[in-house]
This record gives C-alpha cells, structure tokens and sequence, in this order.
C-alpha cells in the first residue's frame, strides 16, 4: 500500500513494560499497530526498530506535510533520535504543534544561522551570529509566537 497524505492522521507511540508499541493511525484504513518484545527500550533501539523502520516510511510517504509529534521517554529524547530525525526532517514547519511557544523563536533563529555560508567555526563567532540574528528578527513575530 502507498501511503498518500490524505490517509495520514497521527501517529502514537507507547513504551509499556517489556513491550515497544508503535500505532499510526490512517483515514479511512485499518490500525496498524506493532509491538516490540523487549525488556528495555534504549535509544539505540527505539531509533533503529522505530524511527528507522516505521517513522522514514510514514514521513516520506507523507511528504514535506510530514510532522512527527513524539512523546517524552526518556530513550526517545536522547542526542542520538534528536540526530537522526534531524537529519531526515531538517526543514521543521514554522510553528510544529510539538513545539513550546518559545521554541517558535528559536527555531526560526536556527533556521537563519543555518543558512550562514561559511558556518561559524568558533564560539565567539556562532555567539555574534546568533545575537545579530536575534536582532534582525522582527518583534512583531516573535510577538506572535509568545501569543500563541
């Protein structure tokens, strides 16, 4: 089956006792639920046997419509899955349902510093770039995203 953006509707995550659930919830289609038998989940796994597995394939089928609202597990919060999903959904849409209303500011500074060519190599650099960005970023947005 092809996954199209009108048969996506949300995904839910579970980490139970012994068990690693893995729910994407289509339109229209039957649940499609996959349970991992395992005695802990670690970040190693949950990104390989979830992220890896399931996540790529929902997210490429969805497209650049993709948003991928995960929950605050310990093993889903780690260095390791914020690198991975980072580098397949670098371009996060302004305003993510999953973000504090804060990280709305935050992000939009990210996304202006990563267009920096050549990056900021050191600290001091990377800190000038971000006061400078902050700057040139207009208050009625950041209003807007404090208001939220």
């Amino acid at each position: 089956m092809a996954w199209e953006k009108s048969y996506w509707s949300l995904m839910i995550l579970g980490d139970l006792t012994g068990v690693l659930l893995w729910e994407g919830i289509i339109i229209n289609q039957n649940i499609h639920l996959h349970a991992f038998d395992t005695s802990s989940v670690i970040a190693q796994r949950y990104r390989d046997e979830v992220c890896e597995s399931y996540v790529m394939l929902f997210g490429r089928g969805v497209g650049d419509d993709f948003i991928f609202r995960n929950d605050n597990a310990m093993s889903h919060k780690v260095q390791l899955v914020d690198d991975f999903l980072y580098a397949y959904y670098s371009k996060r849409p302004a305003r993510s349902p999953d973000l504090k209303p804060t990280q709305y500011v935050w992000d939009a500074q990210g996304r202006t510093i990563a267009r920096h060519q050549p990056y900021d190599r050191t600290f001091s650099d990377l800190k000038s770039s971000l006061l400078e960005e902050m700057d040139l970023l207009p208050q009625s947005l950041i209003n807007k995203f404090i208001l939220v």
